[in-house]
């Protein structure tokens, strides 16, 4: 069959003019448009166009939620050679058919796909061949996928597939953590406020756990927050340490940090004038909306109707 070049670049362009065209989320004026020109490349068997009409269907962009309509386009896609839709169809087929799945996800990763690179390793640990996952993860890592640099700095610093190595560990976290992963951010700060693998510096161990609050680590908001309550890497500031203080009371994921967390928070409160306390539960409500600021539309109309906002009260029941 004869190429058309013509062709595939008019394709091309509708794929284009759909990526220009696209807007917000639901059904927008723009999403409408791209998805009509998505469609008329995708059956034209533009590969990317397939990819990019099954996102419709699968996330409601404008189209029905429809998921035997995601999965006709994501196969089609997958199977014209377009690498993210190959990791896409590997991952929801797991479940029934592991090794078809990663047939797909191999095939991805010949294409330097990191997120397929990172689905291998990931089943590889998940079995025990912690060797075959480092490997995977390098290959991610080197190609700068930050969630795999950040992977790599675990298994170094754990010895999980590879020797222990803290400076291997750093190298890797500080790859990540500049790209902005949060855990990679979190870590490295914490290994300048130990010296693990660097020089003890609590400076920029505070500017690493401050970069990794505002990236979303829940885990280094009691950090950060006793770095504020102690001076350590910082002035002391018993308003901000307040605030990450009850925000890791609030937010943490482990039980243990949470507690520990209201625990000083509790203590710094008779410390703190009522003015301070209600700077800090200012400070706390202003972190909530920069939060829901960051959600997206569906998310934040969910968190609306559940009423589920923080009070942010003091803790102290001796407190008026």
């Amino acid at each position: 069959m004869k190429d058309d070049g013509n062709t595939a670049v008019d394709l091309n362009t509708l794929v284009r003019e759909g990526k220009r065209s696209q807007s917000g989320s639901g059904a927008t004026p723009g999403n409408l448009r791209a998805f009509e020109l998505f469609r008329k490349a995708a059956a034209a068997g533009h590969a990317e166009a397939q990819f990019l009409i099954s996102e419709y269907y699968r996330f409601e962009l404008g189209v029905k939620l429809d998921r035997a309509e995601y999965l006709y386009w994501l196969q089609k896609s997958a199977e014209s050679g377009f690498a993210p839709a190959q990791n896409a169809l590997g991952f929801e087929i797991e479940r029934d058919n592991k090794a078809q799945a990663i047939e797909w996800f191999q095939i991805a990763a010949k294409q330097n796909n990191t997120k397929a690179m990172l689905n291998l390793g990931r089943l590889a640990e998940h079995t025990g061949e912690q060797s075959e996952a480092v490997g995977w993860y390098r290959k991610a890592a080197k190609l700068g996928n930050s969630y795999a640099q950040s992977l790599l700095g675990e298994f170094y610093s754990r010895g999980k597939g590879v020797d222990q190595n803290d400076q291997e560990a750093v190298k890797w976290w500080r790859k990540a953590a500049e790209q902005g992963e949060k855990e990679a951010q979190y870590e490295l700060g914490t290994c300048y406020a130990t010296g693990r693998g660097v020089p003890l510096d609590d400076k920029e161990a505070v500017e690493w756990l401050t970069k990794a609050t505002e990236s979303g680590s829940w885990r280094a908001y009691y950090d950060l927050g006793i770095c504020y309550a102690r001076g350590k890497g910082i002035p002391q500031d018993k308003v901000e340490a307040y605030k990450w203080l009850r925000i890791a009371a609030e937010k943490s994921v482990d039980e243990g940090i949470g507690e520990k967390a209201k625990a000083e928070a509790t203590a710094l409160e008779m410390l703190m004038s009522s003015s301070e306390i209600e700077a800090g539960l200012k400070l706390c409500r202003e972190f909530d909306d920069q939060e829901r600021s960051r959600q997206p539309h569906w998310m934040t109309e969910i968190f609306k109707r559940m009423d589920i906002d923080q009070p942010w009260r003091p803790l102290s029941e001796a407190r008026p």
